[in-house]
C-alpha cells in the first residue's frame, strides 16, 4: 500500500483580528504525488502552507485532523523539518549575504552531504560547481530558485512545500525544473504546490485543488 503522506480534514484558519475564515477541502496526498493548489489571489492558498509547514503562524489554525506520515502535526512540532522542505515565496530573499552559496547549501544539508547526489541536481538544473564560490547578490534570481529547491532536497524530505516555484523562470529553466521534480516524484517524495502558472501545474500535479470555488471539490488530471 503507498504511505499516506498528509492528511488534512476539516481545516479552517483565521488570521490575527480578521472576522472571516478560511475553509479547506479535505486533502489526502500520498508518496510520490503532487497535490496542486490554484485559486484567485486571496483564496488561501499561501496561508493554508504558512499555517500547517511555515516557521511561524500568529493567526489560528483549526482542524479535525492534520497528519504527517500517520502522525498528528501537533506531535512532530518542529521536528517535522526532519521529513519536510519548505520553500516559501520569495523563497530568493532568504539567503544569507554573507555566505557563499556553498557554505548555504552545507548548512542547509546539516554540514554532511552527499556530494555525489549534489553535482547529480546541479546537472539536472544546469548549475556549475562555480556557483558554489558566489554570494547571493552574485547570481539571478531564477538561479537562487533552482539552489533553493538543491537545498531542499538535499535532505531527500518525505513531503516538499513549494509556494510559487515558478516564479523567476524562464521558459527553458521552466521545463529543465519541471523535468527535475518530476524525477523527485518518481523517487517517492511526495509535494504540495501553489502556482498560478497552468503550464507548470499540468507539468507536475496528479490532482489539484481549486480555492475559493462554492464546490470547493479537488479534480484529478487526466493522463
Amino acid at each position: 500500500m503507498t504511505p499516506m503522506v498528509l492528511e488534512l480534514e476539516n481545516c479552517r484558519i483565521r488570521h490575527p483580528g480578521a472576522g472571516e475564515w478560511y475553509s479547506y477541502p479535505d486533502l489526502n496526498l500520498t508518496a510520490g504525488f503532487c497535490l496542486a493548489l490554484m485559486g484567485r489571489t486571496g483564496s488561501g492558498k499561501t496561508t493554508l502552507l504558512n499555517a500547517l509547514f511555515g516557521y511561524s503562524f500568529s493567526g489560528t489554525v483549526m482542524y479535525r485532523r492534520a497528519r504527517i506520515l500517520g502522525r498528528e502535526l501537533r506531535v512532530w512540532g518542529k521536528d517535522r523539518y526532519q521529513v519536510i522542505s519548505y520553500m516559501p515565496q520569495f523563497v530568493q530573499s532568504g539567503f544569507n549575504p554573507s555566505l557563499t552559496v556553498g557554505q548555504q547549501l552545507r548548512l542547509a544539508g546539516g554540514g554532511n552531504i552527499d556530494e555525489d547526489r549534489l553535482r547529480s541536481f546541479f546537472l539536472e538544473l544546469d548549475l556549475t560547481e562555480t556557483v558554489e564560490q558566489l554570494h547571493p547578490f552574485q547570481i539571478s534570481g531564477g538561479m537562487k530558485q533552482r539552489l533553493a529547491l538543491v537545498m531542499g532536497f538535499l535532505k531527500a524530505p518525505r513531503l516538499f512545500v513549494l509556494d510559487e516555484p515558478s516564479s523567476a523562470l524562464d521558459y527553458i529553466t521552466l521545463r529543465r525544473t519541471l523535468r527535475f521534480l518530476r524525477a523527485r516524484k518518481a523517487e517517492g517524495c511526495a509535494m504540495v504546490v501553489v502556482s498560478h502558472h497552468p503550464g507548470f501545474i499540468e507539468g507536475i500535479a496528479d490532482q489539484v485543488v481549486q480555492l475559493g470555488e462554492v464546490d470547493n471539490n479537488a479534480k484529478t488530471l487526466a493522463g
